[in-house]
């Protein structure tokens, strides 16, 4: 399984449709999201960018093969 990554450290390539897991949080809290990442800002299915502070990502896992 793939480790959590700084956003400090590395962000994901800018791959088209390239999704990634995060971890994210605002005053409300922490929680984990699937986003992709266009090379300058988070961004939610339909192109919208994501509003809250993105601290961590990681590679989604491969799906399932039966």
């Amino acid at each position: 399984m793939s480790k959590w990554i700084s956003v400090e450290d590395e962000l994901p390539n800018d791959e088209s449709g390239y999704k990634v897991l995060v971890s994210a949080n605002d005053i409300v809290g922490q929680w984990v999201e699937i986003l992709n990442y266009n090379g300058k800002c988070w961004i939610v299915d339909g192109g919208v960018e994501y509003p809250a502070i993105v601290t961590h990502w990681m590679p989604l896992p491969k799906p399932p093969t039966k």
